[in-house]
């Protein structure tokens, strides 16, 4: 943990000497089981058939073999502080879920794991519970039936039953969050979805919706598109994670759907993160040209830990950077996004 911390003020201090050729290695935030999901939520772009989708991700759809999964593991597993198994489809998906989460915990990796919860059976809350997730997050949004299904096409009562029973029984050591979005359709939602999830030791995760870099239509959802979108010229992602894929494609940020920046088969992470691609990419946002990187262009996505005021070589006095300690050391709590007025 205390190098997890180490690496994400060393990054810091690269963005903000303008190094676009890194002396380091990334943290490897995500390794996707799957790209595949069982749902078609209408504001999602994995889901063609939306009518909000105006570019939907064109990727495969595969399971990540568990030879290359082990492989990974044994060879980056120092740059995995806590791995997220979720990226573009549901984990629960996969055949072999178990023998991922378990080889995890044999290598004392801790694991993050996001789901819509229609999958947790009795059978995979138990193997959480024997492999357990350092945090779990279920996309719910609502409790209101009618709303659910339109949303996700899925059946609310049987996700529900399985998120209850998985409270009953899981292991302690793992954290519940229940995430919901802020959108005209669920304004008048939250206090009951609160409400019923009220002392059973969880977390709400209230978030705001973006476009996915221009995927989806959402003024269709909602015309007050200020409190979702942000113009990110400065982010400091590129300098301090990568996401692989269940092809084992590298992506530099959850926006880069295609078009991976490199592929573990062909060459090694190392190679892969001070490319020729991966600079240009860091160069471009060094000098607020964001757009002119295709992943970048446009990007509305706000996270305050990845967007960044412009680089300085004073960085050291800014306030961002001793606000970035204390979130580092959980000195301070990170806010609401909801409650964050974007700039």
């Amino acid at each position: 943990m205390l190098k997890s911390k180490l690496k994400t003020f060393i990054s810091y201090a690269c963005f903000n000497l303008k190094l676009i050729k890194l002396p380091y290695k990334p943290k490897i935030n995500v390794v996707e089981l799957t790209n595949s999901c069982n749902y078609n939520c209408f504001f999602c772009p994995s889901n063609g058939k939306s009518e909000l989708i105006k570019k939907p991700i064109s990727r495969d759809k595969t399971f990540m073999k568990f030879d290359d999964f082990r492989l990974l593991i044994n060879k980056y597993s120092s740059l995995m502080c806590e791995v997220n198994l979720s990226l573009h489809g549901e984990s629960l998906l996969h055949p072999q879920i178990e023998t991922f989460v378990k080889y995890l915990n044999q290598q004392k990796i801790e694991y993050v794991l996001i789901t819509n919860g229609s999958l947790l059976s009795k059978k995979h809350s138990r193997i959480l519970k024997k492999y357990p997730p350092k945090s779990i997050i279920f996309s719910l949004y609502t409790i209101d039936e009618d709303k659910y299904n339109k949303l996700t096409g899925g059946n609310l009562k049987n996700v529900l039953n399985n998120i209850d029973y998985f409270l009953k029984i899981k292991n302690s050591k793992t954290k519940v969050s229940i995430r919901t979005i802020n959108i005209p359709f669920l304004e008048n939602d939250r206090e009951e979805f609160i409400q019923y999830f009220n002392n059973k030791n969880i977390s709400f995760d209230l978030n705001v919706l973006n476009s996915w870099a221009g995927r989806v239509d959402i003024k269709k959802i909602d015309k007050n598109t200020k409190k979702h979108i942000s113009v990110n010229k400065y982010c400091i992602e590129p300098w301090t994670r990568i996401l692989i894929g269940c092809d084992l494609g590298v992506y530099a940020c959850c926006n880069q759907c295609e078009n991976p920046l490199g592929n573990l088969r062909e060459n090694s992470l190392e190679e892969i993160w001070n490319s020729e691609k991966y600079q240009t990419i860091r160069k471009n946002i060094l000098k607020g040209d964001y757009k002119a990187n295709a992943m970048c262009k446009q990007c509305d996505y706000f996270s305050i830990t990845s967007n960044v005021p412009k680089p300085s070589y004073l960085f050291f006095l800014k306030k961002d950077f001793l606000k970035r300690i204390l979130y580092s050391l959980k000195l301070k709590k990170i806010p609401d996004l909801m409650k964050i007025k974007k700039e």
